[in-house]
């Protein structure tokens, strides 16, 4: 994995399939998430060091991410999956982060907010089907 300016910053270690289904609501969700290791914690490995995870606090829209997709369509976690991809919308604009949204609250029974969200997802990232469904099944 590389960043903006080609340096390495991680290596990849798991994608998403495009076919998982949510356990809580028995849907297909597929958001395109890539995760991988941050080279620090390869550079202590291959040091034969600990590999010390430095926080387990999010400070990126990542991490926020991340954190979301563990818990969307899990029962009773809506509210904090719309609570962490709104914090990783307010450091970078997301389809992920609307999309993630959209499905919580589609959960909630809050349509029309879901609608919204998945329209806006859909403005950042049209190739996204799932984007689509969720927004359609509440027209």
């Amino acid at each position: 994995m590389l960043n903006a300016q080609g340096e390495l910053v991680g290596i990849h270690g798991k994608a998403e399939r495009a076919d998982q289904v949510s356990e809580g609501s028995g849907k297909a969700v597929a958001s395109g998430t890539n995760q991988g290791v941050p080279i620090s914690y390869f550079k202590q490995y291959a040091a034969g060091e600990t590999v010390v995870v430095s926080s387990a606090q999010a400070t990126t829209a990542d991490d926020y991410l991340a954190q979301a997709k563990a818990m969307i369509g899990k029962k009773g976690s809506e509210q904090e999956v719309i609570r962490l991809a709104s914090q990783a919308l307010a450091l970078r604009q997301s389809a992920k982060a609307y999309f993630y949204r959209a499905c919580a609250k589609n959960d909630l029974g809050e349509y029309e907010s879901s609608i919204s969200d998945a329209s806006y997802g859909i403005l950042i990232a049209r190739d996204r089907t799932m984007y689509y469904i969720i927004r359609s099944q509440q027209t």
